[in-house]
């Protein structure tokens, strides 16, 4: 498949290599955005026993940890760095459950990996490039039929994105833009079904690279973030129904998609106006 990413190996193996040594693992009890993917996970899948999942990108995963010890499936992860494929081994063993981890580009798959997974997942990968359709087509040929997909992207039109735009221009620009109607759209355009569209984290500017503020501003900014993030999600927990929608306020976009059995594609939104 031809490349439209608008990113560089070079540039994830950076982001991999920065990091602290503090093992990754989803806890929905200390982050907005965590919650709400969570809550994604317990709504539209079952448990894993039994089932395969893939993350594509996975680099550093902390979700994958989480859903081989929480959901019971069998875990696997795709990466095309050394240093994302180490980082997400690491948190696997540090949460003392079993995965496997390909270091392989998922634009590049072998047929091994067509048609072997139950659910596929991503999170801040198909923004990356200029052709989602291409990318998610490419997911989609992992999925068997009936399957699962659950793909998050940031939210870079909205208030966060701007931000990001404004402090960090040459990361803002390994973005592609789109709004969740056309995020939604690519996904039936890859030829699969969607059950729920919409954004999500909804005043939450964990996508801010907040040290390129400089000292002081930076630090103000990221201590008024985590307030707002614990104060939303001290919200959110107690009322499980809340969703709030907003393209200028919320930070992230998500799509849940399954891959027809017998290539008929059911028609549904649920994307607010």
């Amino acid at each position: 498949m031809r490349r439209f990413t608008l990113s560089t190996r070079e540039m994830w193996a950076r982001s991999y290599s920065g990091r602290g040594r503090t093992h990754a693992y989803a806890d929905p009890t200390t982050r907005c955005g965590t919650f709400e993917l969570v809550r994604v996970f317990r709504r539209y899948l079952r448990n894993g026993q039994g089932r395969r999942l893939v993350e594509m990108g996975c680099g550093g995963s902390k979700y994958l940890p989480w859903l081989a010890r929480e959901m019971q499936f069998e875990v696997e992860g795709i990466d095309y760095t050394n240093e994302g494929c180490e980082l997400a081994r690491s948190n696997l063993a540090a949460a003392g459950v079993d995965g496997t981890i390909h270091c392989v580009d998922f634009l590049s798959l072998g047929p091994e990996f067509a048609a072997r997974f139950n659910v596929v997942t991503s999170y801040g990968v198909v923004e990356h490039f200029s052709d989602p359709v291409s990318v998610l087509r490419s997911f989609a040929g992992c999925l068997r039929p009936g399957g699962t997909m659950i793909t998050f992207v940031p939210n870079m039109r909205g208030l966060a994105g701007q931000i990001v735009k404004q402090v960090d221009r040459p990361l803002f620009d390994t973005h592609n833009l789109f709004d969740a109607r056309e995020f939604e759209a690519f996904h039936h355009d890859a030829g699969l079904s969607v059950l729920h569209s919409g954004y999500s984290e909804w005043c939450d500017l964990g996508l801010v690279p907040f040290d390129r503020m400089g000292r002081v501003a930076g630090l103000l900014a990221k201590n008024a973030a985590h307030y707002l993030n614990l104060a939303r999600l001290a919200v959110l927990s107690r009322f499980d129904s809340i969703d709030p929608q907003s393209a200028k306020l919320c930070s992230g976009m998500i799509v849940v998609a399954t891959k027809p059995a017998g290539g008929r594609r059911s028609l549904s939104s649920s994307i607010a106006a």
